[in-house]
């Protein structure tokens, strides 16, 4: 009979502990929201904090896609296409079937037209009427062809 009023107290215990302690994905959620909100409502934003809010939501939730996809927009935004790959990258690990076109419309748009290629084949392979794949991979196809790079 002692032992049932132990695991009883040990239940209620950590009951009470985990619902003191802050969710991790909840808390990445509040940054990502305070980053989207912040977008909002300042015009002329500063990158720097907008990625600090995403960097954060990234930290407490590492398969937080949509926290690399406002952050790889924003490194897009400053040029910094390195990071916006790596972040695009993460995207694709997460969830390919969703985010493997934005990853191949960045490529396109910095003259890497074979990943642009590749990236909108795989992105009509998850969906074959995917309207914007078709459309990049003629683009990328035929820019390709004209430049040779």
């Amino acid at each position: 009979m002692g032992w049932i009023v132990l695991v009883i107290i040990a239940v209620v215990v950590i009951f009470f502990v985990s619902a003191s302690k802050p969710n991790k994905e909840e808390e990445a959620r509040k940054c990502f929201y305070q980053g989207c909100t912040y977008i909002q409502q300042n015009k002329d934003y500063d990158p720097d904090l907008a990625i600090n809010y995403f960097t954060q939501a990234i930290q407490l939730n590492p398969n937080h896609g949509d926290a690399y996809l406002f952050r790889a927009e924003i490194y897009e935004k400053k040029g910094d296409y390195d990071k916006a790959i790596a972040d695009y990258n993460e995207m694709v690990r997460i969830a390919p079937e969703i985010y493997i076109y934005e990853r191949g419309c960045l490529y396109e748009k910095i003259g890497d037209f074979k990943k642009a290629i590749a990236d909108s084949e795989e992105t009509l392979r998850f969906n074959p009427n995917h309207v914007g794949a078709i459309d990049s991979l003629k683009e990328a196809r035929q820019k390709l062809a004209s430049t040779g790079v």
